[in-house]
């Protein structure tokens, strides 16, 4: 049989994505979990910086603003569009996909963190102007709970709806993940990505 000379060559037209090849394999939920969590253990040296070093003036929750916010996007940014993954993912096998299976954008690590970078840049930003409040001779009498608490006291009214809609957003995560077989979230419905196994 002749081959139409006016048909594209057979390089160039797009076979069946891996999703419509039944090849992608979706994380777990408890892997999904496992990633999280040694991700916030990467992160728990900055958690140490804040206990031992927060009560030293009480402007340092707005001087950890933007290298708070810098690491963020790094991590969930940078490192998702380059490598695919965070560094708890990468330890345990998972990398972050478009649906279909092809890597992810840098648009769409953007669109994944989106949500969560705004719900946390309006928490420090509230935190922040919490810390103008005080003076260096009050906050440095404070243990670290009672810094928490004061911080806490003073914040603007709106703190209290951004720390519901921070917990309204962790359980609606939750419940997404755990109504598909795909165990995508929220965020990965936002993005068009999915977490699965490499």
């Amino acid at each position: 049989m002749q081959q139409d000379p006016y048909a594209p060559p057979a390089s160039s037209v797009a076979g069946p994505t891996l999703a419509e090849q039944g090849a992608i394999r979706y994380s777990g939920f408890w892997q999904r979990v496992g990633a999280y969590l040694i991700d916030m253990l990467i992160l728990a040296p900055l958690g140490l910086l804040d206990y031992f070093f927060g009560g030293s003036t009480h402007l340092y929750p707005l001087y950890a603003i933007i290298p708070g916010q810098c690491l963020g996007l790094f991590l969930h940014v940078y490192m998702v569009s380059t490598y695919g993954a965070t560094p708890g993912k990468m330890l345990v096998g998972l990398r972050i996909a478009m649906a279909d299976g092809s890597p992810v954008t840098l648009k769409a690590a953007l669109l994944r963190y989106a949500v969560i970078w705004a719900i946390g840049a309006c928490s420090a930003v509230a935190i922040a102007m919490a810390a103008l409040k005080t003076t260096d001779a009050t906050y440095g009498t404070l243990s670290y709970i009672q810094r928490s608490q004061e911080l806490v006291a003073n914040a603007p009214g709106w703190f209290t709806a951004v720390t519901v809609l921070s917990q309204v957003w962790v359980i609606a995560v939750i419940i997404t993940m755990l109504a598909n077989r795909q165990r995508r979230t929220l965020h990965d419905f936002i993005a068009g990505t999915a977490v699965v196994r490499k």
